[in-house]
């Protein structure tokens, strides 16, 4: 429920203090900062009897000195190539926009046209797509806007975690600022967006 999330985004390192928990989730640094944000998870959390898990792929930081040793797939709600041009995710669900991605409809294939030119333009409308989600929802977080009202713990209209893992976020943690990264966009002005952390 919300008031539960609402409850979660700021106390969940407590409660992991308070029960002593030793864990390779704990969901602190870029993770934390974007759960106490937004509600939505960049890698799993772990809590004491429960695991909390992101809707899109994850990186395992789980290596020596932090090192990547795998990219995750997804276990829940992922909507594949709607947002990543990639498809892998363990759990197929029928609700919101996976289950279309799961098996993606082809397109009507013109005369004269090949496959790859048909999945060429497909990957082309994706990537604006995407440009235009990652952007918007930078500029959310860049104009101090929250995803939680803090007097009723109500979500406001475009802070869904499918938008707010759109941007690929990196923490600056000594200059107390977040750079997310839109990669996706044509156009270089829109591919950075600087967030201060205060």
């Amino acid at each position: 429920t919300p008031t539960l999330l609402h409850h979660l985004m700021h106390n969940y390192a407590s409660i992991q203090d308070g029960a002593h928990l030793e864990t390779k989730f704990p969901c602190d640094g870029m993770c934390g900062w974007l759960f106490r944000k937004t509600g939505c998870l960049l890698e799993p959390m772990e809590l004491p009897g429960s695991m909390l898990l992101p809707l899109l792929p994850f990186d395992s930081k789980i290596g020596q000195g932090g090192k990547t040793i795998a990219k995750l797939d997804a276990l829940q709600h992922y909507t594949g190539l709607y947002f990543h041009n990639e498809a892998g995710q363990f759990i197929c669900h029928t609700d919101n926009r996976a289950g279309k991605t799961c098996r993606p409809q082809s397109p009507h294939r013109p005369e004269n046209t090949t496959k790859e030119e048909v999945q060429a333009k497909l990957r082309r409308a994706r990537a604006k797509m995407l440009c235009a989600h990652c952007v918007s929802f930078a500029r959310t977080l860049q104009s101090g806007s929250p995803c939680v009202l803090a007097n009723n713990a109500s979500f406001i209209k475009g802070c869904s975690c499918e938008t707010a893992l759109t941007p690929e976020y990196t923490l600056l943690e000594k200059e107390s600022k977040i750079i997310a990264r839109c990669p996706s966009c044509l156009n270089e002005s829109m591919r950075q967006w600087e967030i201060s952390m205060r």
